[in-house]
């Protein structure tokens, strides 16, 4: 079964669009049967975050940096 189509279209000039991370995220949560807006709101939310931090990988941050994007919104 494919993956139904995300809405990326915002993400396209960040060059995440075609994210490899992103559309694994995507069908993990389409085969545990989310509903598609939630995988949308989620890839959304995931999409901020990594472009909030400039692509840094999770391991280089911790709490602090969760905080400063929460209380950045």
């Amino acid at each position: 079964m494919d993956t139904p189509y995300i809405n990326t279209a915002h993400m396209q000039g960040n060059n995440m669009g075609k994210s490899p991370f992103l559309t694994h995220i995507s069908k993990l949560m389409y085969q545990r049967h989310y509903a598609q807006k939630t995988i949308e709101s989620y890839i959304h939310w995931i999409y901020r975050f990594i472009s909030f931090h400039q692509k840094r990988h999770p391991a280089q941050m911790g709490d602090n940096e969760v905080g400063s994007f929460l209380n950045s919104c």
